[in-house]
């Protein structure tokens, strides 16, 4: 197998969670066990053969990989994957999207499912956050793991891990 990209790997129970994220250079995840993936900042080759992939937001680090995934899947036949991106992204990679230059590959032809991504304001995401941490608070038994997937959420993981809900100012 061609090792082009860093892979962690966490196991907890029948599941694990595969990949890599640095903020703002990169990040990508799956669960190979339920054939998800979160995420295409990057593509390693052993992701390949991941159909079904959750795009969290467009930030470059999260969506650069989606094309090079998709071409790679055509060029090898493999069956076309099935993407979920935040709605606001769906209209610029749909196949009927205007093209002002000359494409350099086909358009995206595979399934592309919307996903509506609410507009939120600093505040109520700081409320959201601080609901999240209380609820997990509330629920966390011992060795439970926590998977917080992007920096946004770092006050979230840092009031969990203390038994209190996060500063207003995350």
């Amino acid at each position: 197998m061609i090792h082009n990209a860093p892979i962690k790997k966490l196991t907890h129970g029948r599941f694990s969670i595969e990949g890599y994220s640095r903020a703002a250079v990169q990040t990508y995840w799956r669960v190979p066990e339920l054939k998800l993936g979160f995420d295409l900042g990057a593509q390693p080759w052993s992701f390949m053969g991941t159909p079904t992939w959750f795009i969290s937001h467009t930030h470059m680090d999260h969506l650069v990989a989606l094309p090079v995934y998709v071409a790679r899947r055509r060029m090898m036949k493999m069956e076309p994957p099935v993407i979920h991106l935040p709605e606001a992204a769906v209209e610029p990679t749909a196949p009927e999207a205007p093209v002002e230059t000359e494409p350099v590959a086909a358009p995206v032809e595979e399934p592309v499912v919307p996903v509506a991504e609410p507009v939120v304001s600093p505040e109520a995401a700081a409320a959201d956050t601080m609901a999240a941490a209380e609820a997990i608070v509330a629920e966390y038994q011992p060795g439970d793991l926590i998977w917080i997937h992007d920096y946004h959420l770092i006050p979230l993981a840092l009031a969990a891990a203390a038994g209190r809900r996060p500063p207003c100012s995350c």
